[in-house]
């Protein structure tokens, strides 16, 4: 996948703006996050189309509440098809006026129906309405959101910038990632990161938009993991960072032909054990055993539907974390 496939799978595909908002979204909020390292290695379950279709069919054609709203046009949009979940937000916008959800779904169904334009300014809705709500995670969207359409129009923005609107090295020097800390420990990591973010002119829930919009995607989207890399980097988490440029890397971000000698920077400046198990062979085994991981969630979950059982059930769910401990 080169350059011209990457950016329309960004743009039409699922990453570009995947903030969406149902009953699993209150479940998340209330949960937490993955952690960094779990979102760079996908660590996490993802619902199949089963459970989709089981949320859709539960629903009904004529969704009588707000939340029975979200919870329809979530399911469509998962089962590929963005424009009539869009067309479920006009009417619940019609019914129920002026609700957060509703425009961050409303927006978020647009740039996957590739309406960018559109998009971006029913975020802006959204944010007006409740700019914390979702993790922050809305400003970070819309910040996407208007990179991929800028892209769209000017390729070479692909190369020259981040989805966050600013290029590391212009801000940070062009050696910030041999030149953080090297040795990191819960005392010091803190302040490192703070340092960061005040030279980046970000706030701390930065690495939460990134993750939320990661976690939420259907298709991995490599800009995110470039992005996350290049802030691990610079706050010297190194090995997390070569791994996050890796993941980048194998999705064939723009910036492909850089990313290896990223990779070279943070790896020298860990001591000689470390480098040693920072190796491609070394990383794609530890994809594997994610991988199969996630796998057997959704086989699970299939099966645990097909019984009748819910998959949001804790104690189910408490059954299968107990069989299948992550790697």
């Amino acid at each position: 996948m080169r350059r011209r496939e990457w950016l329309a799978l960004a743009l039409l595909g699922r990453p570009a703006a995947a903030c969406l908002w149902d009953r699993d979204t209150l479940a998340a909020e209330a949960a937490g996050l993955p952690g960094v390292w779990e979102a760079i290695s996908g660590l996490y379950p993802r619902h199949t189309r089963e459970y989709y279709q089981q949320r859709r069919d539960t629903v009904g054609a004529e969704p009588t509440t707000p939340t029975a709203f979200d919870d329809l046009a979530v399911a469509v949009e998962r089962l590929g098809d963005p424009r009539r979940a869009a067309s479920l937000m006009v009417e619940k916008e019609r019914r129920w006026p002026g609700q957060y959800t509703t425009w961050a779904n409303y927006g978020t169904f647009l740039a996957h129906a590739g309406r960018l334009d559109e998009a971006a300014v029913a975020l802006e809705r959204a944010l007006a309405i409740n700019p914390q709500a979702h993790f922050g995670r809305e400003r970070y969207q819309l910040l996407a959101v208007r990179y991929f359409l800028d892209a769209q129009r000017h390729p070479a923005v692909l190369t020259s910038r981040c989805c966050l609107g600013f290029e590391f090295s212009e801000r940070l020097g062009e050696a910030f990632r041999l030149s953080a800390p090297r040795e990191l420990d819960d005392r010091t990591r803190p302040t490192q990161q703070r340092h960061v973010l005040e030279r980046l002119n970000l706030q701390p829930d930065v690495y939460d938009g990134l993750i939320g919009m990661m976690v939420i995607a259907q298709q991995d989207p490599p800009e995110f993991y470039y992005v996350l890399g290049e802030l691990l980097a610079a706050r010297g988490d190194r090995r997390m960072a070569w791994h996050a440029y890796q993941r980048a890397y194998d999705l064939e971000h723009p910036r492909s032909a850089d990313l290896p000698l990223y990779q070279d920077e943070v790896r020298r400046a860990l001591d000689r054990r470390q480098q040693d198990e920072l190796t491609k062979p070394r990383h794609w085994a530890w994809r594997r055993r994610v991988l199969a991981w996630v796998d057997a969630y959704q086989t699970w979950e299939r099966e645990l539907l097909r019984s009748g059982g819910d998959p949001n059930d804790p104690a189910r769910r408490a059954e299968f974390d107990e069989a299948h401990p992550k790697p």
